[in-house]
């Protein structure tokens, strides 16, 4: 069924007089398909709803992931520097760093071995962005039903102090759908950009694997 999916999604861009008036709801579905995989596996491998996470745990993974997260956004800051804010983007490098100096680490210590080549990505291609957002973006979703999570194994008062999870407030799903419509905007301009936004999103699902594939919570130990 999703390679179906993806099929309906790439025949539409094949046909630019119907694309802009076939790509919609379909082209999300076939998105997300494309990559459910990677989405599903990344998950299996960062077992923050463990009902035994630790703070140090949480700090660990936090640690980890500020590689990627820094190294985006100081990439797009330099050469795209005013792209990020058209998209309503909230960094999540600041949130990082503020949440590990709640849980005790003043500096993320960039420990992780992973090297990741910005310079190779071709950012200032729209729909590539658009995959690489496509990923960051949905991951505040799931970051919201991991905060009311973590209210439960390490307690509000010290969880409300946390933000990468909850980038967009309570409720991302109003910054989701403005999300999905700019992505669909992308989506629509010219016959290879849907197929260049599924390519994009699962590279950056390859990419932030690679930063967190030795050091889920479960695994690490002191950071």
């Amino acid at each position: 069924m999703g390679g179906t999916r993806v099929n309906i999604a790439v025949e539409c861009l094949r046909h630019p007089e119907t694309a802009v008036n076939r790509l919609g709801k379909e082209f999300l579905v076939a998105l997300r398909d494309a990559t459910s995989a990677k989405h599903k596996a990344l998950d299996e491998i960062v077992p923050l709803m463990n009902t035994t996470l630790t703070e140090r745990q949480l700090a660990c993974y936090l640690n980890d992931i500020a590689q990627f997260h820094q190294g985006f956004e100081k990439h797009i800051n330099r050469i795209l520097p005013d792209t990020l804010e058209q998209w309503h983007f909230q960094a999540r490098w600041p949130l990082i760093r503020s949440d590990l100096a709640v849980l005790g680490i003043n500096t993320p210590s960039g420990t992780s071995e992973v090297v990741l080549d910005w310079a190779s990505v071709d950012f200032l291609s729209d729909a590539v962005l658009a995959g690489w957002l496509y990923v960051i973006e949905g991951s505040a979703l799931g970051g919201a039903v991991i905060h009311k999570h973590l209210c439960q194994v390490l307690g509000a008062e010290k969880t409300d102090q946390l933000h990468f999870f909850r980038p967009y407030g309570s409720n991302p799903v109003s910054h989701w759908r403005a999300f999905q419509a700019l992505l669909l905007t992308v989506a629509n301009a010219h016959p290879s950009a849907g197929t260049q936004i599924i390519a994009a999103a699962n590279q950056a699902f390859d990419w932030y694997t690679q930063v967190i594939v030795k050091s889920a919570p479960s695994a690490c130990g002191d950071c």
